[in-house]
């Protein structure tokens, strides 16, 4: 894929422009109840909580610094995010989850010490892999392969490329669990459970116990409450983005 350069440089002088406590960090990998777990969060007063969603649909102007943090941490190329930057990206958010926060996951546990931190699982691990394979990996490679006709390719090469687009492009290009279902897909392999597996257990060993849960969606709103010091409210726990609903949007 060809490169992006766009000149949006962080503004250093700023001091950040966080205007609520960031509270939770929800490390779970897509496709493990992320969407779910943002509505339930909502529901509960954590506002905003930031997902893939808010950046496609809600905050699309602030990839341009999504795309500086992906290409400080993975080409050596800017300055490497802080807690000032992710402040100016992040400052209205009382929680996140999601890609591509999940990627940068050491770097915000770093900058939100005293944030709470939710790791969403599935039943299985092959149950996790069948999903993103029917949902994630198949929209990727349709958006790839549409672009490899001869009128997206000629509209690529004359119109500018936006910050969104080079997000996409680095975190295809970079991000282990991507490229290794994309591997997975091409290969017929099953190494994406793998890396779930070793992601998980990476996250487990650097939160300390105390501070983070570990939160199947199926288990509704009892421990989440628990942990959260919340009161269980009323009503069903949201269940969101089902693979029938991932194709609708």
């Amino acid at each position: 894929m060809a490169s992006l350069n766009v000149d949006c440089k962080v503004n250093e002088t700023t001091t950040g422009n966080r205007t609520v406590p960031l509270k939770i960090i929800g490390l779970g990998l897509s496709r493990t109840g992320t969407s779910s777990l943002r509505q339930v969060l909502l529901n509960l007063g954590y506002h905003d909580c930031y997902h893939f969603e808010t950046l496609v649909h809600e905050s699309r102007q602030n990839a341009s610094m999504w795309m500086q943090a992906l290409e400080a941490k993975f080409e050596n190329r800017g300055t490497p995010f802080t807690k000032h930057h992710w402040d100016q990206i992040l400052g209205n958010c009382m929680a996140l989850t999601d890609t591509p926060c999940t990627i940068f996951y050491r770097e915000l546990l770093e900058a939100y010490p005293d944030a709470k931190v939710i790791l969403t699982i599935r039943d299985k691990l092959q149950q996790w892999h069948r999903s993103i394979m029917d949902t994630i990996v198949p929209s990727i490679l349709h958006h790839n392969g549409a672009e490899s006709s001869l009128t997206i390719r000629f509209r690529r090469f004359f119109l500018p490329r936006t910050p969104f687009d080079r997000v996409k492009e680095l975190m295809l290009k970079h991000y282990g669990m991507l490229r290794t279902l994309v591997d997975d897909h091409v290969n017929g392999t099953h190494n994406g459970v793998k890396w779930y597996e070793d992601y998980v257990e990476k996250v487990k060993s650097i939160v300390p116990e105390e501070d983070l849960l570990v939160f199947n969606v199926t288990q509704s709103w009892s421990p989440l409450c628990a942990f959260l010091g919340e009161k269980v409210p009323e009503g069903g726990f949201p269940r969101v983005n089902s693979t029938d609903e991932f194709w609708k949007h």
